[in-house]
């Protein structure tokens, strides 16, 4: 089955950081001993303490040739009463030319926000949000209720995601990133 029929049917895998990703933190001053180390925390000792690479301990998701997709979904809570769905775009080959330019994951953030944020994304029925410190850009859904029909919600968003924002829009941004990134050429 390819990468996008697994998204279009919510069927993940396990992911792991990327060279590209471990190379960012390489590229900020991490030691190779400290990412051992944050990937190796069993779990976060209270709410203060933020790890960048948390969303990899047992993360799942999607790989495709351009990088992959970590899916995370938050059930409902005290706090909050309906689902989260969240899916970081982790741009993998584009991120490693990046690097090879001189740039950085957080300038290739700001470039995905801003070309994202820009389009008519009003019919989406996702949100686009900044990356973080593992990927480009994130899209999520915040569910009208905690209910069956909350879980249907996530899948038709999932299905929209492969069929339109993966099959349609992410080429089109693709050629966007070859044009503006200095050095960058996708092949």
């Amino acid at each position: 089955m390819n990468s996008n029929n697994a998204l279009y049917n919510g069927e993940v895998i396990p992911i792991k950081p990327s060279m590209a990703v471990l190379t960012e933190f390489t590229l900020n001053g991490w030691t190779p001993e400290e990412i051992d180390r944050e990937l190796s925390m069993e779990s976060l000792k209270n709410e203060e303490d933020v790890f960048p690479l948390e969303g990899y301990k047992g993360g799942v998701g999607y790989m495709f040739d351009w990088g992959h997709v970590i899916e995370k979904l938050s059930p409902p809570d005290d706090g909050v009463p309906c689902y989260l769905a969240t899916w970081e775009f982790c741009l993998d080959e584009i991120l490693s030319r990046a690097h090879r330019s001189g740039m950085h994951l957080s300038d290739l953030c700001d470039i995905c926000f801003e070309y994202l944020d820009n389009l008519d994304s009003r019919s989406w029925p996702l949100s686009v949000s900044d990356g973080d410190q593992m990927s480009c850009f994130s899209l999520h859904i915040m569910t009208k209720d905690n209910s069956d029909m909350a879980l249907f919600e996530i899948e038709q968003a999932r299905k929209w995601m492969a069929k339109e924002f993966v099959g349609k829009i992410l080429p089109n941004f693709m050629v966007f990133l070859k044009e503006n990134i200095p050095y960058l050429e996708i092949q």
